[in-house]
């Protein structure tokens, strides 16, 4: 009771001071107004698109659409054919056939080549004087062959030869096979042979080489014998001989003394491209004539293969 008489009195204390203060004309104290609230920073919005047509270039066309890029392609890489390394071989005849003149002929092998590449067969004397050459057919399997006729013009050791050429005619592989061409007298009109020296045989420089053999309607009814060295290409002796026509026939052509090492004994008739020349060509050794082996014997006759009757006499040389 007491307690709320002193706070009655307290207020009735604080009034009578204001009234006093406002009849002092003291002036009243200003309380501190709120100060504006600051604006915050407010985000800048991006520009606006800029209206059509404005920005452009003059000459655009408003109605087409954009170019886009076009995308080159690149081509895709293509694989180059790697070369073939040319390889032929001949298995048909067997090496060192004998083939007769006049008749056909099978020759037949494997290859391997550039398609663009072709397989021909040729048939050369052994001095390298070429009698034919043809084209063989090459099947899906690679295998080759073909077909021709014996010309004749030549008769003895011989050269079969397949060849792989390119476009421009150039020799990219060859097989080579011996072969002797045989001469069937009953059949040929023309022909000639060489019996004597056989291939390989051995002469001596500054000696008389034997020749011997047949003829059949020998051009102008003489024969040339020749001595050569160089692969068959030099002709380092000549001799011409007369025949009395068709028959057997024997010669002897001296050897030059400063000659030695493989060469050729060649005999022919008629003129070199002309259709009735036959030329014949044997290998031969040519030795020294101080070498240890240049010597020997040989029976030039009777010929090989003569007939000797009993009872009649016989030169034998």
């Amino acid at each position: 009771m007491g307690r709320s008489k002193s706070l009655l009195l307290l207020i009735l204390l604080l009034l009578a001071a204001g009234c006093q203060n406002a009849d002092s004309g003291t002036p009243a104290v200003d309380l501190p107004t709120q100060a504006a609230a600051a604006l915050l920073p407010t985000e800048t919005l991006p520009p606006t698109s800029t209206p059509v047509g404005e920005g452009l270039p003059p000459t655009r066309t408003l109605t087409t659409a954009t170019p886009q890029p076009t995308r080159a392609i690149t081509p895709a890489p293509t694989r180059t054919p790697a070369p073939v390394n040319a390889i032929v071989n001949i298995t048909v005849p067997e090496n060192n056939a004998q083939l007769l003149i006049g008749q056909s002929v099978n020759v037949g092998g494997l290859v391997q080549r550039d398609t663009a590449q072709t397989v021909t067969v040729a048939l050369l004397t052994i001095n390298g004087q070429t009698l034919l050459e043809v084209e063989a057919p090459v099947a899906e399997n690679n295998s080759w062959q073909t077909e021709f006729t014996v010309p004749p013009a030549s008769s003895g050791p011989a050269q079969l030869q397949a060849l792989v050429r390119d476009a421009a005619g150039d020799i990219l592989a060859r097989d080579v096979l011996a072969v002797t061409l045989v001469v069937d007298t009953s059949t040929l009109s023309q022909y000639l042979v060489v019996s004597r020296p056989v291939a390989g045989f051995s002469v001596v420089g500054g000696y008389y080489l034997y020749f011997d053999g047949l003829a059949g309607r020998p051009t102008g009814n003489r024969l040339t014998l020749t001595i050569l060295t160089d692969n068959c290409q030099v002709a380092q002796a000549t001799q011409g001989i007369p025949l009395n026509g068709s028959g057997y026939w024997q010669a002897f052509v001296y050897v030059p003394n400063n000659i030695s090492g493989p060469g050729c004994a060649m005999v022919s008739f008629g003129e070199p491209g002309a259709e009735d020349r036959w030329e014949v060509s044997v290998p031969i050794d040519i030795k020294p004539p101080e070498g240890p082996d240049s010597y020997g014997v040989m029976i030039a006759g009777p010929p090989p293969g003569g007939a000797l009757f009993g009872g009649q006499s016989f030169t034998i040389y």
